[in-house]
């Protein structure tokens, strides 16, 4: 079986200090994941937190679940449903 990598979707709470950010992290390498994926909000400092346990940090967008914006844009058949 080939090697595979684990990954976490996390949003970013903003009430979580620095030290408890990389305690997560370090659990999480701890625990096998290779990696997160941070919400936009994500802070540089949360990122280099991720970075410090040895993560791979990756932010993301949601795009195409905006119904609004393909509306605006004359393209409803773009819309993505979850």
């Amino acid at each position: 079986m080939g090697h595979f990598k684990a990954y976490i979707w996390l949003s970013c709470q903003a009430d979580m200090d620095a030290m408890s950010w990389e305690d997560k992290f370090r659990q999480a390498k701890e625990n096998g994941l290779h990696g997160v994926f941070l919400s936009k909000s994500a802070s540089n400092e949360i990122i280099s937190a991720a970075k410090k346990a040895g993560l791979e940090a990756h932010t993301w967008l949601m795009i195409m679940c905006r119904p609004d914006v393909f509306r605006e844009i004359d393209k409803p058949e773009w819309f993505m449903v979850n």
